[in-house]
């Protein structure tokens, strides 16, 4: 094509999305609108906006768009940014936590803006990282060894991506849902961290999920414990999806972020002592009825040793 043809489609896609960034902030969309008036509509618009091939470069979005000299319905006085407006339409479909102000204190302490959207996603889900818990890529044990050796999974309260800690037997990892559209955006971060990022945090990230995750019964063990929130149905599509995304993902081998926190995983499996307490916690003493019959047949085999050893002794006397 030419080059005004070219720029012919970077303008009609680029004030496609202004106005779509606009109207989804004021919230008020008229009786007529195509899209907002049609749900449908925006779940299929949404995907198209996140696919790293349809990215259209940030500054362009800002240089067509001037918060002077946009008024937005409902606010007299504010004239927001490219970059909110952006937060704004993204936050409910990736589920980014980030309050406003902390969002504007991290794009002032950057020299340029976002590439694109997708950048902009990853740096939002990059905050609070604490890359003291870097480590050399170790073995990763999944979700059901890690039951047999007896820890324990709660969901964590942050929604944070990276806020998976372990501590005295228990792991705790934010709640995931997993819902049409998941792969989706995983995905598209994956494919830019791996082509354009020097640190591929993200592609860490489901690089640990896809070692939780082999089967099946992993995946009931999150359920189970409300980590995981499955909208497929059958929790074994959640775990075909999980094991797909890190098909040709090439992890650091020795700067994994989450290389700290599989280290301590595996020194707690490794112990004999934690694998036994676990073995008689979950074959003994997962029912009430379970726990009572194994302390009968301790009882009788105690009352049982102690009768024998009154006959041995009463037989010696004699």
């Amino acid at each position: 094509m030419s080059s005004d043809q070219f720029v012919s489609i970077i303008l009609v896609d680029a004030a496609f999305v202004i106005e779509l960034l606009v109207r989804y902030f004021e919230d008020s969309p008229s009786d007529n609108d195509r899209i907002f008036k049609n749900p449908w509509m925006l779940t299929t618009i949404v995907p198209d906006m996140l696919l790293l091939e349809n990215q259209l470069p940030f500054f362009i979005l800002e240089d067509l768009f001037d918060a002077s000299k946009v008024r937005v319905k409902n606010s007299e006085t504010e004239r927001p940014s490219m970059i909110k407006l952006s937060y704004h339409f993204f936050k409910n479909v990736v589920g980014l936590q980030r309050s406003e102000d902390q969002l504007n204190h991290l794009y002032r302490g950057r020299t340029f803006p976002p590439l694109h959207f997708v950048d902009f996603i990853r740096t939002l889900h990059l905050q609070y990282l604490d890359t003291s818990k870097a480590g050399e890529l170790p073995s990763i044990p999944s979700v059901k060894k890690l039951h047999q050796a007896g820890i324990k999974f709660r969901e964590e309260s942050s929604y944070h991506l990276f806020a998976i800690q372990f501590h005295n037997g228990t792991l705790k990892i934010p709640k995931l849902e997993i819902h049409d559209d998941t792969e989706l955006i995983p995905r598209n971060l994956i494919a830019f961290e791996q082509c354009h990022c020097t640190d591929n945090y993200l592609s860490d990230y489901v690089f640990l999920l896809d070692k939780f995750v082999n089967t099946k019964r992993d995946v009931d063990l999150l359920v189970e414990s409300e980590i995981v929130v499955n909208t497929l149905g059958d929790n074994n599509n959640v775990s075909n999806m999980i094991n797909k995304l890190c098909k040709g993902v090439a992890p650091h081998q020795r700067n994994l972020y989450f290389g700290g926190l599989a280290d301590d995983l595996n020194n707690y499996c490794k112990k004999c002592r934690n694998r036994w307490l676990a073995y008689l916690s979950q074959k003994y003493f997962y029912k009430p009825w379970a726990a009572f019959s194994f302390f009968a047949a301790v009882t009788l085999l105690t009352l049982t040793v102690i009768q024998t050893v009154f006959v041995i002794i009463s037989f010696y006397r004699q």
